[in-house]
């Protein structure tokens, strides 16, 4: 069951692949961010850098736990699973685990690779706030997933969040320094006080982005149980006839 789950995941079908996923396109979006910082400042921004790699893996797992779902979708397994076992544990924990373990891994390997260039860089701060991010990028796309059933477009919720997810995280400056428009749209996503954790090195800030996680769990019960009542009334309906 699992090595069919991981077959829908394309970029770990094989080390080419993986090395894009994992190592290039996060270095380079690493990168990105720093020389951008470095342009203004004129030296190495490190917590540009540690930020980048941090907010990596709730994308990543946001972006995992879609293909997942979707490709559920076309083998019609989650409209089974939402008519006899909506809240299934076997089923979600499933998703949940692989997609967590995946976005992870990457989190780690860039993590360590950042920390050899400099070991001023605390890896059990970074590490301890990715497994709570990672979650938090689980649930999310998890609650985009459910917004986007029964669209042309099943990824079309949690591509507007993975495109925001830089931005909205104060990962290239921070969250107090952008305009009173974006603050207010980053305020709806779990990341700036993540974020901000890493930046100052106090774990507990991490813990005033929960109440915005909750709201969106909460939001994501009530959409997925607005879902299960559509395609239980459509199931019904094709069986009557």
């Amino acid at each position: 069951m699992i090595k069919t789950q991981l077959s829908t995941l394309s970029y770990i079908r094989n080390w080419r692949v993986i090395l894009v996923y994992f190592l290039i396109i996060p270095i380079l979006n690493m990168l990105l961010l720093v020389a951008v910082t470095n342009s203004e400042t004129g030296q190495i921004d490190w917590k540009v850098a540690t930020s980048s790699v941090l907010i990596s893996g709730p994308l990543l797992a946001l972006g995992s736990i879609n293909n997942l779902l979707v490709g559920d979708i076309n083998r019609s397994i989650i409209l089974e699973v939402m008519i006899s076992r909506p809240f299934s544990m076997a089923y979600w924990g499933s998703k949940i685990l692989i997609s967590s373990v995946v976005a992870e891994t990457m989190v780690i390997i860039n993590g360590l690779l950042l920390w050899l260039i400099n070991r001023n860089i605390s890896l059990r701060l970074l590490f301890m706030l990715s497994f709570m991010a990672v979650v938090s990028g689980v649930i999310l796309g998890i609650v985009s997933f459910v917004l986007s059933m029964g669209m042309s477009e099943p990824y079309f919720f949690s591509n507007i969040i993975s495109a925001v997810g830089y931005l909205v995280s104060g990962t290239l400056i921070s969250f107090e320094k952008y305009p009173t428009w974006l603050r207010f749209i980053g305020g709806f996503f779990p990341y700036r006080h993540t974020i901000d954790a890493l930046r100052m090195n106090q774990l507990a800030l991490f813990w005033k982005d929960v109440p915005i996680l909750v709201v969106w769990i909460l939001f994501g019960i009530i959409a997925y149980w607005w879902q299960i009542k559509r395609v239980t009334k459509r199931s019904n309906q094709r069986t009557i006839l």
